[in-house]
């Protein structure tokens, strides 16, 4: 496969081409998440979906796709947020990067960072100067990607799904699910 890749806006129609760059992205998240991920692998496509399209029907998203020969291999949604200031001073509005997916083939080729360049450079034109995005724990890879961009650490999210307490990836629970 050609190293050479282009970059281009999306539009819901796009959302089909997803699929392949979403399914690896979960998988990967599967092995770094101590919390369990939405499965089967068709379930959690089925409601990325239905969120992409209510995000674009609000007139909320952003899509940049990359493609290598005409075929998806990455690509960037953006959901766009009013501002507030309650606890950040986003009040100008902010953008959260909601989805950052590269299939693994096409790793290392630069286009998750000129991804992230271009929606810099889509969020600069509408005047949105802040940027948020979720990072799973242990995704140093990503973390470094955010980090080159000028993005720090803000704030935590945990989880208690269920009721059930969690185990880091590649430990055996311990005493009450937890880990030893």
């Amino acid at each position: 496969m050609s190293a050479a890749y282009e970059i281009s806006r999306g539009s819901p129609v796009d959302i089909p081409e997803l699929r392949s760059a979403f399914l690896s992205l979960h998988d990967h998240h599967r092995a770094l998440s101590a919390v369990a991920l939405t499965e089967p692998d068709d379930r959690a496509w089925a409601e990325r979906i239905r969120t992409y399209e209510r995000y674009f029907a609000e007139g909320q998203a952003l899509l940049h796709l990359a493609r290598i020969e005409g075929r998806c291999v990455g690509y960037a949604f953006t959901v766009l947020h009013p501002g507030c200031d309650d606890t950040f001073p986003l009040g100008a509005g902010y953008a959260e990067l909601y989805t950052l997916a590269v299939l693994p083939e096409s790793r290392g080729l630069g286009i998750g960072t000129a991804l992230l360049d271009v929606v810099d450079a889509a969020l600069a034109d509408a005047a949105i100067p802040n940027l948020t995005v979720a990072v799973m724990a242990h995704n140093d890879a990503a973390i470094r990607l955010y980090r080159r961009h000028g993005l720090v650490p803000g704030e935590l999210i945990m989880y208690r799904i269920g009721g059930g307490l969690a185990t880091p990836p590649g430990q055996p629970p311990g005493p009450h699910g937890t880990s030893a």
